[in-house]
């Protein structure tokens, strides 16, 4: 999957000259038919696909483009595009528009020892490959680092029952193979997000069972990884790793380091998290349920009712949202509270918003609901919508479709459901990527098939 803004949906449309009559701010059409839109790069650079399939559904992808946001001539990135990563740049204080993704060498359908090669595109300049440690199988993930420096790749081993796992160092083209393992080992990236040191946890990896740290210094690919006994969940402000276990501790990173228990267990597995300097976890025993506590003190200060999971924690570390028995969800305002009950039913799918919001799709309703810290409790944002994201402050684009079928109508909404003033719905639309000044959407069918982009008030 390409990520969460490319929920959406495909079937009939209206023409150039209906669309122009309803939106009433610039429209226009920058790229033709048989096209899927990926995703609004940067502010100047929209990136696109080409073929018969939805985005995502199938690999290859026949033809990955880019184009100017005020329209000009296509151009070509790469043919034949596996694994495709997509990082855009919406934001200044964001890291550089990126896309990675593989291409193969061999012809014909690959298979699971098929090799290729790593690729990194820009909005600006030709793409430049980057050569792995070992050859990269192209049906195996690529993974970047938060600030886009670090690339994990899977590679061809002499073994065909493992898979050597290299990191790549893009800042100065050097790669070396850190692992093997028996199968895909899910990476967490530690302390990008303050001025400390820098690590990657990865688990299963063989003969570095359960959890493998790596430290990342400048200068030099780590060599060699501290093994542990339980997930780290997060690092506290003086640097130490809040690891998982019989209790939750606070252990230095490095070998012999001190260990402190911070709170007594037991410990939900992988649920402890740092947010605002302080520990949390659930307090449960596994297939149970038990309340997210908070570590103060060397106590574990209950702040919600029993829970089975923490599906993720927001944006700034505003609040939790934790799992139920039955997968329905409610949120947690951290450091202590209070609880908010946000669906009855089992989540189907949710998006977390960036400013530590959410926006949830449940199983057996339709539509998505909306809540942000602050709210006394969700809102539903629309009773159809398949699709929704962000569009600036306090506005949403989102995709209704009513019965089956990917294409709908596309609406600027407000939190509160009630449309945006000023700006028309747009019909037969089925993929849409939004900015707080860009709005942008693919037609796949009729007269005014093509992509297209809006700029917003």
């Amino acid at each position: 999957m390409v990520g969460a803004w490319l929920l959406g949906v495909l079937a009939g449309c209206a023409g150039p000259t209906e669309v122009q009559r309803e939106m009433p701010r610039p429209v226009q059409r920058v790229a033709g038919p048989d096209l899927h839109l990926l995703a609004i790069w940067d502010a100047q650079t929209l990136l696109y696909a080409q073929g018969p399939d939805w985005p995502g559904e199938r690999e290859p992808w026949p033809a990955l483009y880019r184009v100017g946001v005020h329209g000009g001539e296509p151009e070509r990135l790469a043919d034949n595009v596996y694994r495709l990563v997509i990082r855009r740049q919406h934001d200044p204080a964001d890291p550089p528009a990126l896309v990675a993704y593989l291409t193969s060498e061999a012809p014909g359908p690959p298979t699971l020892r098929t090799t290729g090669r790593v690729w990194l595109g820009r909005p600006e300049g030709t793409p430049v490959q980057v050569v792995p440690a070992d050859p990269p199988l192209v049906l195996q993930p690529l993974m970047l680092s938060p600030d886009q420096r670090y690339l994990l790749s899977y590679g061809w081993n002499p073994d065909p029952a493992f898979f050597s796992i290299d990191l790549s160092d893009l800042s100065s083209a050097t790669s070396r193979r850190i692992a093997f393992a028996l199968a895909a080992s899910v990476p967490r990236w530690l302390g990008f997000d303050g001025p400390g040191a820098r690590y990657l946890l990865l688990p299963n990896l063989e003969g570095l069972r359960p959890y493998a740290l790596f430290r990342l210094e400048e200068g030099a690919l780590p060599v060699s990884a501290l093994v542990l006994p339980g997930r780290v969940g997060g690092l506290l402000p003086d640097g130490r790793g809040v690891l998982e276990g019989p209790d939750l501790r606070a252990k230095e990173l490095r070998r012999d380091g001190a260990e402190e228990v911070l709170a007594q267990g037991p410990v939900g597995e992988q649920s402890s998290f740092v947010a605002g300097g302080a520990a949390y976890f659930l307090r449960t025993l596994p297939g149970a349920q038990g309340p997210l506590v908070r570590a103060a003190g060397g106590q574990a200060v209950p702040i919600s009712a029993p829970a089975a999971e923490v599906f993720f924690v927001g944006a700034g570390g505003r609040a939790a949202y934790l799992g139920g028995a039955r997968r329905q969800m409610r949120a947690v305002v951290l450091p202590d509270g209070p609880e908010v009950e946000l669906t009855a039913e089992a989540v189907r799918a949710y998006r977390p918003l960036p400013g530590g919001g959410v926006l949830v799709w449940q199983m057996a309703q339709p539509g998505v609901i909306h809540w942000a810290p602050g709210q006394p409790g969700p809102t539903g944002l629309s009773a159809t919508a398949v699709a929704a994201w962000p569009a600036g402050a306090d506005r949403f684009a989102v995709l209704e479709v009513e019965g089956p079928g990917r294409v709908g109508v596309l609406r600027l909404l407000h939190p509160n459901g009630q449309p945006v003033a000023g700006i028309e719905p747009v019909p037969g639309v089925d993929l849409v990527d939004a900015t707080g000044h860009l709005l942008a959407y693919s037609v796949p069918q009729g007269p005014a098939a093509g992509i297209w982009i809006q700029r917003l008030p």
